[in-house]
């Protein structure tokens, strides 16, 4: 389960969601089910190419950097490049505050 504190900061925004309470978005998922992430999700969400938001969605589901790069058939420099931008786009500093992120946001979300 990931609780996600709800803030929003405009009056408009408070009035269009009838928040008047302090407010948290909860996400109840199975354990024994492996976190899985929409691409087009994460591109959106955190405005990352196509090749950084498949990069992420390998990193949700636990693929290590080397294994990544194999599986998108790139250079495993390349990969760490990628890595790199998405560390900068979403404001994380290292792969595990990116994964944590990522599972907390995306990587519970199914279509």
């Amino acid at each position: 389960m990931v609780v996600i504190p709800v803030k929003p900061q405009r009056t408009e925004m408070r009035v269009l969601m009838g928040i008047e309470q302090p407010t948290a978005v909860i996400f109840v998922t199975d354990p024994d089910k492996d976190p899985q992430a929409d691409c087009s999700l994460i591109q959106r969400w955190f405005d990352l190419t196509p090749a950084e938001a498949r990069l992420a969605s390998f990193l949700i589901a636990g693929k290590s950097v080397e294994e990544i790069s194999s599986m998108m058939g790139v250079q495993v420099s390349t990969a760490r490049t990628h890595l790199k931008r998405v560390l900068s786009k979403t404001g994380t500093r290292r792969q595990g505050e990116l994964i944590q992120l990522l599972v907390k946001t995306v990587g519970q979300i199914r279509r």
